[in-house]
């Protein structure tokens, strides 16, 4: 169930790494690194020398490591952590934490930048880029006015697009979701997440004894999140 964002669908991995790949240096300034679940990765040491490209896996992005903040930004395959066109943290300090075995791109900025202007690429990559963070940025815009609960809700619904379909109602959320995570994610306790999910347990929605947690059912999950005026996600 992935999204289907601009990003991910004019700009993908794919495409970024076989626009690169033409050129013969390729290898000379790209390569994998592989990421174990539970890595802190130090974000800011890389501005104007790195572009980052997710391959595989998910983090979740402290804007800034000082600082406790709500928004806490998920990350996922095709993603950029960072913009090797800024000089500097557009944020403070800023941190990414693996809530998976991952696989990311480490992009030399000179070579990427050189790729993007000599193959008229702004378009293709870099404006669906643009618009793909601007997309998550506003969806924290849009949970900064909802309530706990309706963060909490909010956060499960968008996790959905990243499970395992079953069936056509029944869904597998990502195996990393466990209290401590969506309380982080929605700017609540841990304590408070449990608590606000009890009804959708009572009524056999969702299924978070032991992971993976499931939703049951589908649609009625779906009309508890219009009920509550959570916002839909596209």
């Amino acid at each position: 169930m992935s999204s289907q964002t601009t990003f991910n669908k004019f700009s993908s991995v794919q495409l970024i790494l076989d626009e690169l790949k033409k050129n013969r240096l390729f290898a000379d300034y790209c390569y994998q690194e592989r990421i174990s679940k539970g890595d802190i990765l130090d974000l800011k040491k890389y501005y104007s020398t790195h572009f980052l490209l997710i391959e595989q896996g998910f983090f979740k992005l402290n804007p800034d490591i000082n600082y406790s903040s709500k928004a806490q930004i998920f990350l996922h395959k095709g993603d950029l952590l960072l913009f090797p066109s800024q000089s500097q943290p557009i944020f403070g300090h800023p941190v990414c934490v693996a809530l998976s075995n991952a696989i990311w791109w480490k992009i030399d900025a000179t070579f990427f930048r050189a790729v993007l202007f000599a193959e008229n690429l702004i378009s293709s990559i870099v404006i669906p880029g643009l618009n793909n963070m601007q997309e998550k940025l506003y969806m924290h815009y849009l949970k900064g006015s909802l309530t706990a609960r309706r963060r909490i809700l909010f956060d499960i619904q968008h996790m959905e697009k990243f499970g395992f379909l079953v069936n056509k109602n029944t869904v597998e959320l990502p195996s990393f979701l466990n209290h401590n995570i969506l309380a982080e994610f929605s700017g609540t306790s841990k304590g408070y997440a449990i608590e606000a999910l009890y009804d959708l347990r009572k009524q056999g929605i969702l299924l978070s004894k032991k992971k993976p947690w499931i939703i049951t059912d589908r649609e009625k999950f779906k009309k508890i999140c219009i009920k509550e005026n959570i916002p839909p996600i596209s």
